[in-house]
């Protein structure tokens, strides 16, 4: 059974829809940021564009609802919008979110709390907020969708175990249609992590910026699909040991986007083993790096295979023997598309095929 993505949506520092994060990665220019990882100034970080959200919810009632929340928000209200597709009290659209440090915002917050006041002056409406499931929740309860919702949390594989978790509910027809989200936040505290993590490693880190974003799609089963001109979810590989990875696996695909590295050696390692026949596209320069920026290059993948153009590549690294698009390149249909994605030791890789 093929699943087909319906629509999508990404709320990044281009803007909150699609079309303007095509237009900026056309573009090849970074969005202007007045936020740095360092005093050099020399690492920007990319924060999301949230304007767009009073077209959706009042302006008055955005005060109280933290910011990795209206970005998610923002990005559903999109997805749904782009679909034309209602689901207010609807109990066959489930929803599943994929996230990587969670509600920093708010989980800071609520630690400060306990530090100013003590165990006994915490407060409890910021320590609601800030668990990794209550993003989920709170989108759900706010769209009034009573299908099932579900939080994923596992780093640089959030992507790929959230595409298969919904593809086991349309698969199992436990649901009708799933919404599926992919997103971090920045916090200043991730300054100190990101020293902690250049400090253990002797090799010249790539100086890739942070990318607050959100990346969300709608999936259906192919019955449900109403377009002729559909994508479709082929495969997901998740968790299995970089030395096992096979270049033939992406060997079907048009283009291989894989997610930026973070340092050179140890990250590089794992695309030597890619097929040198396919081109690799890397847009981390203009969009940044964060735990589930490969669900955000799904969300790219995705559009590459509707409008048939691979835009040029926009990396900050190098890969020996392997040849980027440098310019945009037409596909011709029914062409396949690879997403890659690697932490230390395993990797993930998601196939999508166009009509």
């Amino acid at each position: 059974m093929s699943i087909k993505i319906r629509a999508t949506s990404a709320v990044t520092a281009f803007g909150s829809n699609t079309n303007s994060l095509m237009e900026g990665i056309l573009g090849g220019q970074q969005p202007p940021s007045e936020v740095n990882f360092n005093a050099e100034g020399d690492c920007p970080v990319l924060k999301a564009n949230l304007n767009s959200l009073e077209r959706f919810i009042p302006k008055r009632r955005l005060r109280r609802v933290a910011p990795f929340t209206r970005m998610a928000l923002l990005a559903v209200f999109e997805v749904l919008e782009k679909s034309g597709i209602k689901v207010e009290g609807d109990e066959r659209t489930g929803v599943i979110f994929g996230i990587g440090y969670g509600p920093l915002t708010t989980s800071f917050e609520f630690l400060d709390s306990i530090i100013d006041g003590g165990d006994d002056c915490a407060s409890p409406t910021t320590f609601a907020k800030s668990v990794h499931n209550s993003l989920a929740s709170d989108v759900a309860i706010a769209l009034n969708i009573s299908g099932p919702t579900v939080s994923l949390s596992m780093f640089e594989q959030t992507c790929a175990g959230v595409l298969q978790l919904a593809s086991l509910w349309l698969e199992r027809h436990e649901v009708d249609r799933v919404i599926v989200g992919f997103g971090d936040e920045y916090h200043e505290v991730l300054d100190s992590v990101r020293q902690r993590e250049l400090d253990k490693v002797e090799e010249q880190p790539v100086t890739v910026p942070f990318g607050e974003q959100f990346a969300c799609l709608l999936l259906e089963r192919s019955d449900k699909s109403e377009s002729e001109d559909v994508v479709e979810l082929s495969s997901v590989v998740t968790g299995r040991p970089v030395e096992d990875f096979d270049g033939d696996e992406t060997r079907p695909s048009k283009a291989t986007l894989i997610s930026p590295p973070r340092t050179l050696a140890g990250k590089a390692q794992w695309a030597m083993n890619l097929n040198p026949e396919t081109p690799v596209a890397c847009y981390d320069n203009l969009l940044g790096y964060s735990n589930t920026c490969m669900g955000l290059n799904v969300v790219i993948a995705s559009e590459i295979l509707r409008t048939r153009t691979v835009p040029p590549s926009a990396h900050s690294f190098d890969l020996p023997g392997f040849e980027f698009f440098d310019k945009c390149q037409s596909l011709q249909p029914a062409s396949s598309v690879g997403i890659l994605g690697a932490s230390q030791s395993r990797y993930d890789l998601v196939i999508l095929r166009g009509s």
